[in-house]
Protein backbone atom coordinates (compact mmCIF):
# COMPACT_ATOMS: atom_id res chain seq x y z
CA UNK A 1 0.00 0.00 0.00
CA UNK A 2 1.32 3.43 -0.94
CA UNK A 3 0.63 6.53 1.14
CA UNK A 4 1.82 10.01 0.15
CA UNK A 5 1.46 13.48 1.62
CA UNK A 6 2.82 16.83 0.42
CA UNK A 7 3.09 19.71 2.89
CA UNK A 8 5.14 22.71 4.01
CA UNK A 9 6.36 21.29 7.28
CA UNK A 10 8.86 18.63 8.17
CA UNK A 11 8.38 14.91 8.64
CA UNK A 12 8.64 12.92 11.85
CA UNK A 13 9.74 9.57 10.42
CA UNK A 14 9.54 6.30 12.26
CA UNK A 15 9.08 2.68 11.28
CA UNK A 16 5.61 1.82 12.46
CA UNK A 17 3.59 0.18 9.73
CA UNK A 18 2.59 2.65 7.05
CA UNK A 19 1.69 5.46 9.40
CA UNK A 20 2.96 8.93 8.51
CA UNK A 21 3.59 11.52 11.19
CA UNK A 22 4.21 15.25 10.85
CA UNK A 23 5.10 17.94 13.33
CA UNK A 24 3.78 21.28 11.98
CA UNK A 25 6.11 24.26 12.10
CA UNK A 26 5.07 27.93 11.76
CA UNK A 27 5.30 28.88 8.11
CA UNK A 28 7.54 31.89 8.56
CA UNK A 29 10.24 29.74 10.21
CA UNK A 30 9.89 26.77 7.85
CA UNK A 31 12.20 26.06 4.87
CA UNK A 32 10.53 27.07 1.60
CA UNK A 33 11.10 23.77 -0.23
CA UNK A 34 8.26 21.30 -0.41
CA UNK A 35 8.78 18.08 1.53
CA UNK A 36 7.30 14.84 0.21
CA UNK A 37 7.00 11.71 2.33
CA UNK A 38 5.54 8.33 1.49
CA UNK A 39 5.46 4.84 2.97
CA UNK A 40 5.67 1.59 1.00
CA UNK A 41 4.91 -1.60 2.99
CA UNK A 42 6.24 -0.15 6.23
CA UNK A 43 9.31 1.61 4.81
CA UNK A 44 9.11 5.41 4.93
CA UNK A 45 10.86 7.62 2.37
CA UNK A 46 11.22 11.41 2.33
CA UNK A 47 12.21 13.92 -0.33
CA UNK A 48 12.79 17.59 0.38
CA UNK A 49 14.06 19.82 3.19
CA UNK A 50 17.44 20.46 1.52
CA UNK A 51 20.28 21.26 3.95
CA UNK A 52 22.44 24.36 3.68
CA UNK A 53 25.16 24.17 1.03
CA UNK A 54 28.44 23.23 2.68
CA UNK A 55 30.34 25.68 0.47
CA UNK A 56 28.41 28.51 2.15
CA UNK A 57 29.35 27.46 5.68
CA UNK A 58 32.42 28.86 7.45
CA UNK A 59 35.16 26.60 8.76
CA UNK A 60 36.27 27.41 12.28
CA UNK A 61 38.93 25.77 14.42
CA UNK A 62 40.18 25.74 18.00
CA UNK A 63 43.46 27.45 18.84
CA UNK A 64 46.41 25.10 19.30
CA UNK A 65 47.65 26.83 22.47
CA UNK A 66 45.30 27.03 25.47
CA UNK A 67 44.35 30.18 27.34
CA UNK A 68 44.95 28.08 30.46
CA UNK A 69 44.93 24.41 31.43
CA UNK A 70 44.61 22.30 34.55
CA UNK A 71 45.93 18.81 35.21
CA UNK A 72 49.49 19.17 33.90
CA UNK A 73 52.32 19.68 36.42
CA UNK A 74 50.09 21.64 38.80
CA UNK A 75 49.26 19.00 41.40
CA UNK A 76 45.67 18.63 40.19
CA UNK A 77 45.01 15.03 39.14
CA UNK A 78 41.95 14.54 36.97
CA UNK A 79 40.34 11.20 36.21
CA UNK A 80 37.23 10.51 34.13
CA UNK A 81 36.27 14.12 33.37
CA UNK A 82 32.68 14.04 32.07
CA UNK A 83 31.63 17.67 31.71
CA UNK A 84 32.66 21.32 32.08
CA UNK A 85 30.65 24.52 32.01
CA UNK A 86 31.18 28.24 32.63
CA UNK A 87 29.06 29.91 35.30
CA UNK A 88 28.56 33.56 36.27
CA UNK A 89 31.67 35.70 36.20
CA UNK A 90 33.68 33.36 33.98
CA UNK A 91 34.07 30.71 36.69
CA UNK A 92 34.72 27.24 35.20
CA UNK A 93 33.15 24.13 36.73
CA UNK A 94 34.72 20.73 35.94
CA UNK A 95 32.96 17.40 36.60
CA UNK A 96 35.84 15.16 37.75
CA UNK A 97 33.86 11.93 37.90
CA UNK A 98 36.73 9.55 38.73
CA UNK A 99 37.46 11.56 41.87
CA UNK A 100 33.76 12.07 42.76
CA UNK A 101 34.09 15.86 42.82
CA UNK A 102 33.38 19.15 41.07
CA UNK A 103 36.19 21.70 40.75
CA UNK A 104 35.54 25.45 40.64
CA UNK A 105 38.22 27.43 38.74
CA UNK A 106 38.77 31.18 38.55
CA UNK A 107 38.74 32.94 35.15
CA UNK A 108 42.56 32.69 35.29
CA UNK A 109 42.47 28.89 35.74
CA UNK A 110 43.23 28.61 39.46
CA UNK A 111 41.32 26.05 41.56
CA UNK A 112 39.41 28.08 44.13
CA UNK A 113 36.99 25.52 45.53
CA UNK A 114 35.83 21.93 45.22
CA UNK A 115 32.89 19.82 46.30
CA UNK A 116 32.49 16.12 46.59
CA UNK A 117 33.62 12.71 47.72
CA UNK A 118 32.22 9.22 47.32
CA UNK A 119 29.06 8.58 49.30
CA UNK A 120 25.32 9.18 49.60
CA UNK A 121 25.21 12.23 51.88
CA UNK A 122 24.90 15.92 50.95
CA UNK A 123 27.84 16.90 48.78
CA UNK A 124 28.72 13.25 48.11
CA UNK A 125 28.39 11.42 44.79
CA UNK A 126 28.37 7.99 43.23
CA UNK A 127 28.68 9.53 39.77
CA UNK A 128 29.45 13.13 38.80
CA UNK A 129 27.63 12.70 35.50
CA UNK A 130 26.88 16.26 34.34
CA UNK A 131 27.17 19.76 35.71
CA UNK A 132 24.84 22.65 34.84
CA UNK A 133 24.50 26.22 36.08
CA UNK A 134 21.71 28.56 37.10
CA UNK A 135 23.30 31.94 37.83
CA UNK A 136 26.08 31.31 40.36
CA UNK A 137 24.57 27.96 41.41
CA UNK A 138 26.17 24.72 40.24
CA UNK A 139 23.74 21.85 39.61
CA UNK A 140 25.55 18.50 39.80
CA UNK A 141 23.66 15.53 38.34
CA UNK A 142 24.34 12.04 39.75
CA UNK A 143 22.85 9.40 37.43
CA UNK A 144 23.45 6.55 39.89
CA UNK A 145 21.59 8.19 42.78
CA UNK A 146 19.01 9.87 40.49
CA UNK A 147 19.47 13.23 42.13
CA UNK A 148 20.81 16.77 41.64
CA UNK A 149 22.98 18.67 44.13
CA UNK A 150 22.65 22.48 44.13
CA UNK A 151 25.90 24.10 45.22
CA UNK A 152 26.77 27.74 45.84
CA UNK A 153 30.39 28.28 46.88
CA UNK A 154 30.64 28.83 50.64
CA UNK A 155 27.17 27.41 51.35
CA UNK A 156 25.91 23.95 52.26
CA UNK A 157 24.85 21.85 49.26
CA UNK A 158 21.15 21.09 48.76
CA UNK A 159 20.12 17.69 47.39
CA UNK A 160 16.96 17.18 45.31
CA UNK A 161 15.79 13.77 44.18
CA UNK A 162 14.60 13.55 40.58
CA UNK A 163 11.06 12.24 40.03
CA UNK A 164 10.02 9.09 38.22
CA UNK A 165 7.67 9.30 35.23
CA UNK A 166 5.36 6.44 34.27
CA UNK A 167 7.51 4.08 36.29
CA UNK A 168 10.82 5.14 34.68
CA UNK A 169 13.70 7.05 36.26
CA UNK A 170 14.31 10.47 34.73
CA UNK A 171 17.60 11.85 33.41
CA UNK A 172 18.62 15.50 33.72
CA UNK A 173 19.34 17.08 30.31
CA UNK A 174 19.64 20.79 30.99
CA UNK A 175 18.30 23.96 32.62
CA UNK A 176 15.58 25.86 30.76
CA UNK A 177 15.31 28.43 33.57
CA UNK A 178 15.97 28.38 37.35
CA UNK A 179 12.43 27.05 37.86
CA UNK A 180 12.44 24.55 34.97
CA UNK A 181 14.86 21.66 34.54
CA UNK A 182 14.78 19.59 31.35
CA UNK A 183 14.37 15.87 32.07
CA UNK A 184 13.82 12.76 29.96
CA UNK A 185 13.08 9.05 30.33
CA UNK A 186 14.46 5.99 28.50
CA UNK A 187 12.00 3.32 27.35
CA UNK A 188 12.88 0.35 25.11
CA UNK A 189 10.44 -1.93 23.29
CA UNK A 190 11.10 -4.83 20.92
CA UNK A 191 9.58 -8.08 19.69
CA UNK A 192 11.16 -11.42 18.85
CA UNK A 193 14.64 -12.85 19.32
CA UNK A 194 16.22 -10.80 16.52
CA UNK A 195 14.66 -7.40 15.99
CA UNK A 196 15.07 -3.67 15.90
CA UNK A 197 14.45 -2.04 19.25
CA UNK A 198 12.87 1.40 19.30
CA UNK A 199 14.03 3.49 22.23
CA UNK A 200 11.65 6.30 23.22
CA UNK A 201 11.87 9.23 25.59
CA UNK A 202 9.33 11.44 27.31
CA UNK A 203 10.62 15.03 27.40
CA UNK A 204 9.67 16.74 30.67
CA UNK A 205 9.90 20.08 32.44
CA UNK A 206 10.48 19.78 36.20
CA UNK A 207 10.04 22.53 38.81
CA UNK A 208 12.56 21.59 41.55
CA UNK A 209 10.89 23.75 44.22
CA UNK A 210 7.22 22.92 43.63
CA UNK A 211 8.24 19.39 42.51
CA UNK A 212 5.78 19.42 39.63
CA UNK A 213 6.46 17.69 36.31
CA UNK A 214 5.02 18.82 32.96
CA UNK A 215 5.24 16.65 29.82
CA UNK A 216 6.62 18.48 26.76
CA UNK A 217 6.58 15.72 24.17
CA UNK A 218 7.47 12.15 23.31
CA UNK A 219 10.35 11.39 20.94
CA UNK A 220 12.12 8.47 19.33
CA UNK A 221 15.66 8.75 20.72
CA UNK A 222 17.57 5.67 19.52
CA UNK A 223 17.58 2.45 17.53
CA UNK A 224 19.15 -0.77 18.71
CA UNK A 225 19.45 -4.12 16.97
CA UNK A 226 19.04 -7.16 19.21
CA UNK A 227 20.54 -10.39 17.85
CA UNK A 228 20.52 -13.96 19.15
CA UNK A 229 23.36 -15.88 17.51
CA UNK A 230 24.79 -19.42 17.70
CA UNK A 231 28.54 -19.65 18.38
CA UNK A 232 28.84 -23.43 18.47
CA UNK A 233 26.79 -26.63 18.49
CA UNK A 234 25.30 -25.80 21.89
CA UNK A 235 26.42 -22.23 22.51
CA UNK A 236 24.09 -19.27 21.98
CA UNK A 237 24.57 -15.65 22.88
CA UNK A 238 22.77 -12.34 22.59
CA UNK A 239 24.22 -9.01 21.50
CA UNK A 240 22.76 -5.53 21.32
CA UNK A 241 24.16 -3.28 18.58
CA UNK A 242 23.79 0.49 18.39
CA UNK A 243 22.25 1.85 15.19
CA UNK A 244 23.37 5.40 14.57
CA UNK A 245 22.92 8.27 12.12
CA UNK A 246 24.02 11.29 14.11
CA UNK A 247 24.37 9.01 17.11
CA UNK A 248 21.75 8.95 19.83
CA UNK A 249 19.26 11.78 19.60
CA UNK A 250 20.14 14.84 21.66
CA UNK A 251 18.28 17.07 24.08
CA UNK A 252 19.49 20.48 25.23
CA UNK A 253 18.01 23.56 26.88
CA UNK A 254 18.59 27.31 26.68
CA UNK A 255 16.79 30.56 27.43
CA UNK A 256 13.26 29.23 27.85
CA UNK A 257 13.51 26.68 25.01
CA UNK A 258 14.35 23.04 24.62
CA UNK A 259 16.10 21.65 21.57
CA UNK A 260 15.99 18.18 20.07
CA UNK A 261 18.29 16.67 17.43
CA UNK A 262 16.64 13.47 16.14
CA UNK A 263 18.59 10.46 14.95
CA UNK A 264 16.99 9.99 11.57
CA UNK A 265 16.53 13.56 10.32
CA UNK A 266 19.20 16.20 9.79
CA UNK A 267 17.47 19.00 11.72
CA UNK A 268 17.46 20.74 15.09
CA UNK A 269 13.98 21.20 16.55
CA UNK A 270 13.55 24.28 18.75
CA UNK A 271 10.52 24.47 21.07
CA UNK A 272 9.50 27.09 23.61
CA UNK A 273 8.94 25.37 26.93
CA UNK A 274 5.56 27.16 27.21
CA UNK A 275 4.50 25.50 23.93
CA UNK A 276 3.76 28.79 22.15
CA UNK A 277 6.34 28.51 19.34
CA UNK A 278 8.44 25.96 17.44
CA UNK A 279 11.08 26.17 14.72
CA UNK A 280 13.72 24.06 13.06
CA UNK A 281 17.22 24.36 11.64
CA UNK A 282 18.35 22.10 8.77
CA UNK A 283 21.81 20.49 9.16
CA UNK A 284 24.26 20.10 6.26
CA UNK A 285 24.64 16.32 6.46
CA UNK A 286 23.61 13.44 4.24
CA UNK A 287 20.80 11.22 5.48
CA UNK A 288 21.65 7.52 5.68
CA UNK A 289 18.60 5.31 6.20
CA UNK A 290 18.78 2.28 8.45
CA UNK A 291 19.09 -1.04 6.67
CA UNK A 292 20.65 -4.45 7.09
CA UNK A 293 23.10 -3.56 4.32
CA UNK A 294 24.36 -0.58 6.36
CA UNK A 295 24.46 -2.52 9.61
CA UNK A 296 26.15 -5.79 8.57
CA UNK A 297 29.59 -4.49 7.46
CA UNK A 298 30.05 -2.26 10.51
CA UNK A 299 28.21 -4.01 13.32
CA UNK A 300 31.31 -5.06 15.28
CA UNK A 301 32.47 -1.42 15.39
CA UNK A 302 29.05 -0.20 16.52
CA UNK A 303 29.29 -2.10 19.79
CA UNK A 304 29.39 0.25 22.74
CA UNK A 305 32.57 -0.26 24.77
CA UNK A 306 34.65 -1.78 21.96
CA UNK A 307 36.97 -0.15 19.48
CA UNK A 308 36.21 3.32 18.28
CA UNK A 309 33.51 5.89 19.02
CA UNK A 310 29.94 4.74 18.45
CA UNK A 311 27.97 7.70 19.77
CA UNK A 312 27.87 11.30 18.67
CA UNK A 313 27.12 14.19 21.03
CA UNK A 314 25.69 17.70 21.18
CA UNK A 315 27.34 20.48 23.24
CA UNK A 316 25.99 23.90 24.29
CA UNK A 317 28.32 26.90 23.88
CA UNK A 318 26.38 30.04 24.87
CA UNK A 319 23.51 30.36 22.35
CA UNK A 320 25.09 27.83 20.00
CA UNK A 321 24.43 24.10 19.84
CA UNK A 322 27.40 22.17 18.44
CA UNK A 323 26.25 18.84 16.95
CA UNK A 324 28.84 16.14 16.37
CA UNK A 325 28.60 14.27 13.08
CA UNK A 326 28.47 10.52 13.62
CA UNK A 327 31.29 8.40 12.23
CA UNK A 328 31.94 4.70 12.71
CA UNK A 329 34.75 4.33 15.24
CA UNK A 330 38.41 4.02 14.36
CA UNK A 331 40.24 0.72 14.92
CA UNK A 332 41.23 -0.07 18.49
CA UNK A 333 44.08 2.07 19.80
CA UNK A 334 43.68 4.76 17.15
CA UNK A 335 42.29 8.19 18.02
CA UNK A 336 40.19 10.02 15.47
CA UNK A 337 39.21 13.59 14.79
CA UNK A 338 35.62 14.74 15.28
CA UNK A 339 33.61 17.09 13.09
CA UNK A 340 31.04 19.45 14.60
CA UNK A 341 28.21 21.47 13.04
CA UNK A 342 27.71 24.82 14.81
CA UNK A 343 24.07 25.89 14.87
CA UNK A 344 22.30 28.82 16.49
CA UNK A 345 18.83 27.36 17.15
CA UNK A 346 17.38 30.58 18.55
CA UNK A 347 18.47 32.50 15.44
CA UNK A 348 17.63 29.58 13.15
CA UNK A 349 20.82 29.05 11.16
CA UNK A 350 24.00 27.00 10.73
CA UNK A 351 27.10 29.10 11.36
CA UNK A 352 30.11 26.86 10.77
CA UNK A 353 31.77 23.49 10.94
CA UNK A 354 34.65 22.73 13.30
CA UNK A 355 37.12 19.83 13.17
CA UNK A 356 38.66 18.86 16.54
CA UNK A 357 41.94 16.95 16.41
CA UNK A 358 42.34 13.33 17.58
CA UNK A 359 42.69 12.75 21.31
CA UNK A 360 40.75 15.90 22.20
CA UNK A 361 37.17 15.76 23.53
CA UNK A 362 34.97 18.86 23.41
CA UNK A 363 33.12 19.46 26.70
CA UNK A 364 31.51 22.89 26.41
CA UNK A 365 32.34 26.56 26.44
CA UNK A 366 31.01 30.11 26.38
CA UNK A 367 31.40 33.02 23.99
CA UNK A 368 34.78 32.79 22.26
CA UNK A 369 36.09 30.01 24.52
CA UNK A 370 35.78 26.23 24.23
CA UNK A 371 36.63 23.70 26.96
CA UNK A 372 38.25 20.40 25.99
CA UNK A 373 39.84 17.45 27.75
CA UNK A 374 43.08 16.09 26.30
CA UNK A 375 44.22 12.50 26.87
CA UNK A 376 48.00 12.18 26.77
CA UNK A 377 50.18 9.17 25.93
CA UNK A 378 50.86 8.84 29.68
CA UNK A 379 47.13 8.35 30.30
CA UNK A 380 46.81 11.80 31.86
CA UNK A 381 43.74 14.01 31.51
CA UNK A 382 44.28 17.73 30.99
CA UNK A 383 41.38 20.20 30.78
CA UNK A 384 42.16 23.13 28.49
CA UNK A 385 40.34 26.36 27.69
CA UNK A 386 40.99 27.32 24.05
CA UNK A 387 39.90 30.22 21.87
CA UNK A 388 37.43 29.55 19.07
CA UNK A 389 38.98 30.92 15.87
CA UNK A 390 36.00 31.93 13.75
CA UNK A 391 37.08 31.97 10.11
CA UNK A 392 35.33 33.32 7.02
CA UNK A 393 33.22 31.39 4.53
Amino acid sequence: MLQMRIYRSFVLLRKRGTQLNTLPIPGERCPKALAVAFAWFGVTFAIGLPPPLKAQIAEWRLADLPVFEVGRDDGVWLHGVTDAVFSAGGVLLIADNGNNRVLRLSPEGEVVDSLGREGAGPGEFESVTRVFTAGDTALVYDVVQHRVTSWVSGQKPVVRQLPQWNGFHTVMRGVVSPGAWLLSTHETSFEGQTAFREVWTDVLSFDPVARTTTPLGRRHINYEYFVREQYGPENWGTTTYGMDFLGSAHLAAADGSWMFVPMDRAVVEVHAVNGLSSALVALPVELKPYSKEVWEPTRDRLLSGTSGRSKARAVRISEELWVEKFAVGAPAGEAEETEWIVTNPLRGDVGATVVVEPGVKLLGGAGELAVVVVHTDLDEEIVQVRKILRGET
